[in-house]
């Protein structure tokens, strides 16, 4: 564990002392040292500071993968700013409301993602945000009036010196306090609108330091604690998979990939280089790749670990990863509002540990399963699951729903669906509201779309209910079929028949192209649940008869 000040920057700061020429980031085919990483760190903080940018000072960054990113995360910390990672799919609406949620004073920005006009979007709605004094734009050599240059921000100016400027930063950041907050994390809002989760330095070290420890393992560690091999994330930036798989690597030392891409083909490339013993990304990425043909007849071996987290893994695609690496399987879970990563299996963990749990909780977190009542309820049944650790300090700005997610003795509800799968290792069944109450029987959707994992035609299945008069609920299973297979309602029916009680056999089947997702790999399961209620949009299924082909696009 580090024993120094626990704040971000100081604990990056101390590893820049130690291992100065050590590659800590690979980004894309560029790599950077520690001390080429702070540098570049130090020049942003001290050209952010002389714009006004301060401790406490909450500035945005929308920007797809960009190592520009990673620099900005660490030139922030300096300076004891909060970093609010931006969901770069937000609408202009919805950006709008985030930044004046956040009060944010900064925002750094690209030109243009994809095919959105960022540039014009925010010009659009900087009147409408009273605290916005900088807006710092990447993609852009030409000045504009009203905004600062990303590239001027990256350059001392011809009367500095780098010296001054570190004197200068190192200043700041000594008054940055452990417990301050670093990110103001909005939530993927599949319930309402994003909520802003304020984060506190201390905590993102400590979890940090003791996630390594678990997956770290049996790496041999050459002197000073620094283990050989490279652990690779394929996530965004703005998502906390994303920012968590790098402050694991950058805050206890250890080297890290990351990629601008999230093409199966530039990843499969990166992956295959030998020295990355760690890929740590998302279930549905790997079931993307897993679609890839010759992604089956390559040699992973070196893969001693892959870690899975943003969505639950299913058993069956746990084991398919783990039969074509050969690597020992974790699982991960946690939540935004839990600083990320609450429970994790292990590396000594059996293969039905690591495919049918999310293994044990982090050292320095407690937990219980509740009913409805907050009550504890007998070992083996389910219940919601509460956590206590390392929490976050609140919803910004947003009393009310911070009381009604934490109580009084500091216990986080986390609204997921939970029971023990043996005394210490826990088994995650589904959100609250995603159980359907059909009949008399409570019914959970991920026993339904485990069931249906095991079906040879289907690449992705999500279940939901819908409200019946009879039954209170009846089940509405969408399934994503492999391509080139060609399924009917009936093929579901009769898979699922001896195979699970006949109250959990889908009332309904929809084909779809596509699940909706969030960047994090969550199922839209709000969007399914309208599509289940009002129909689904023409545009996202599929037929497999002559008939409905006869009828597409007439809305029936």
């Amino acid at each position: 564990m580090f024993k120094g000040r626990k704040t971000i920057g100081n604990v990056i700061n101390s590893y820049t002392e130690k291992f100065q020429d050590k590659t800590v980031l690979m980004f894309d085919d560029s790599h950077y040292s520690f001390k080429d990483l702070q540098k570049t760190a130090i020049i942003i903080a001290y050209n952010l500071s002389k714009l006004g940018i301060k401790k406490g000072d909450r500035v945005a960054i929308v920007m797809n993968n960009r190592v520009e990113y990673i620099f900005c995360y660490y030139a922030l910390a300096l300076l004891g700013a909060w970093v609010i990672p931006v969901n770069i799919r937000y609408e202009a609406g919805e950006l709008k409301n985030v930044l004046s949620n956040a009060e944010a004073s900064t925002v750094i920005y690209e030109r243009q993602i994809d095919n959105f006009d960022f540039y014009r979007v925010i010009d659009e709605i900087k009147h409408e945000l009273p605290n916005l004094r900088n807006l710092i734009v990447c993609q852009m050599e030409e000045q504009v009036e009203d905004k600062t240059l990303f590239l001027d921000v990256l350059r001392l100016k011809d009367d500095e010196n780098y010296h001054d400027a570190f004197n200068k930063v190192m200043e700041l950041e000594a008054q940055v306090e452990e417990d301050a907050t670093f990110l103001l994390a909005y939530t993927s809002g599949t319930t309402g609108n994003p909520k802003g989760v304020m984060l506190q330095h201390d905590y993102f070290v400590t979890i940090c330091h003791n996630l390594n420890e678990i997956w770290s393992g049996e790496r041999k560690k050459e002197e000073g604690g620094q283990s050989h091999g490279i652990t690779m994330s394929v996530a965004p930036l703005y998502a906390a998979q994303g920012f968590m798989a790098l402050f694991i690597e950058l805050l206890t030392g250890e080297t890290i990939q990351m990629c601008s891409s999230f093409i199966p083909n530039e990843i499969i490339r990166y992956l295959n280089n030998k020295n990355v013993i760690a890929f740590h990304t998302q279930p549905t990425f790997w079931s993307l790749l897993l679609t890839v043909p010759y992604f089956h007849h390559l040699d992973l071996t070196h893969l001693q670990r892959c870690v899975v987290s943003g969505s639950l893994c299913s058993p069956t695609l746990a084991a398919k990863i783990a039969e074509l690496t050969k690597g020992i399987i974790i699982n991960a879970y946690g939540l935004v509002e839990a600083t990320c990563i609450s429970t994790i299996t292990r590396l000594e963990d059996l293969p039905d540990i690591t495919f049918n749990t999310i293994g044990k909780p982090v050292d320095g977190i407690e937990y219980k399963i509740v009913d409805s009542e907050r009550k504890e309820v007998p070992k083996g049944e389910v219940g919601e699951l509460a956590l206590r650790g390392f929490n976050m300090k609140g919803y910004y700005r947003n009393p009310e729903k911070t009381k009604e997610v934490i109580d009084d003795e500091g216990w986080l509800y986390t609204g997921d669906l939970v029971r023990m799968y043996d005394e210490e290792n826990i088994s995650i069944v589904g959100r609250s509201k995603d159980m359907v109450v059909r009949g008399a029987f409570n019914v959970y959707p991920s026993d339904i779309e485990e069931c249906l994992y095991g079906f040879d035609k289907i690449h992705d299945v999500a279940v939901v209910g819908k409200p019946n008069e009879i039954l209170g609920e009846s089940l509405v299973a969408f399934v994503v079929p492999k391509p080139g297979a060609v399924l009917k309602e009936g093929d579901i029916m009769r898979f699922c028949r001896g195979k699970i009680s006949n109250y959990k056999i889908p009332d309904d089947v929809v084909f779809i192209s596509q699940m909706p997702i969030l960047e994090s790999g969550k199922v839209k399961k709000n969007v399914l649940r309208e599509w289940a209620l009002s129909g689904t949009p023409d545009n996202q299924r599929l037929f497999f008869n002559n008939r409905a082909r006869a009828n597409f696009g007439k809305g029936e």
